[in-house]
């Protein structure tokens, strides 16, 4: 496919000191973490990001540049913004072109969220022009629940809510009750040989899940070189 280079600022508001940039180089990592950590927990958010998977989903994307595509919002020289784009096919027929994000909390409700993801809508709706294909595209997001402005921004540029996902915890592992296998089955060490044949099977569970895309090589790595 052929994509076409777009202006790195999105049009930003009036904050002073405020500048964006694509990401460069693992150097940018420490700091994406950083910020990905604060905002989960202004969210209330359980997982925690961590460089090594950052790293993993970064080299791994194949339909999309993250030296173009990873924009990150600096305040001085403090990252107070990060925004990624990606799109898949779904097992159901339609094409989602995703924007995804995060602001620290200090710097939320001021308009930032809502200029990379202006920029994010723009950058995709030009990636879809240039592709030919048969499935239903849409444009579409994620959003933590405890993270109020993103909510907001989101139903602000008429995403409507479609499902909700929950993580959950188990406050320790003690107790934990597993029944007898039937006859014939065990349960065994997963051999690093045998990746490839688990990853075929998990996909082809899951084939029919909500939102399921593609086994992609891309994805597999990512997935085998995640921490």
């Amino acid at each position: 496919m052929t994509m076409t280079s777009m202006p790195v600022r999105p049009e930003g508001p009036d904050i002073p000191g405020l500048w964006f940039r694509p990401f460069r180089s693992d150097a940018d990592l420490p700091a994406i973490v950083e910020l990905l950590r604060a905002a989960d927990e202004a969210n209330g958010e359980t997982m925690v990001a961590s460089v090594e998977r950052v790293r993993s989903q970064y080299r791994n994307m194949t339909r999309v540049d993250p030296h173009e595509d990873v924009l990150l919002g600096f305040v001085g020289d403090r990252l107070v913004a990060n925004s990624t784009i990606e799109w898949a096919d779904t097992s159901y027929g339609e094409r989602h072109f995703n924007s995804l994000g995060s602001v620290h909390p200090d710097w939320r409700r001021r308009g930032i969220g809502g200029a990379m993801m202006a920029r994010n809508e723009l950058r995709l709706r030009e990636i879809a022009s240039g592709l030919t294909f048969g499935q239903t595209p849409l444009l579409t997001t994620w959003m933590q629940d405890g993270d109020a402005g993103g909510v907001a921004l989101a139903r602000a540029r008429a995403y409507r809510k479609v499902r909700v996902f929950h993580h959950m915890v188990r406050s320790h592992m003690d107790d934990i009750e597993l029944p007898a296998l039937p006859d014939g089955l065990e349960i065994r060490s997963l051999a690093p040989g045998q990746l490839p044949a688990y990853w075929a099977a998990m996909c082809e569970a899951f084939r029919d899940h909500f939102g399921a895309w593609d086994g992609s090589e891309s994805a597999y790595r990512s997935w085998v070189e995640g921490p």
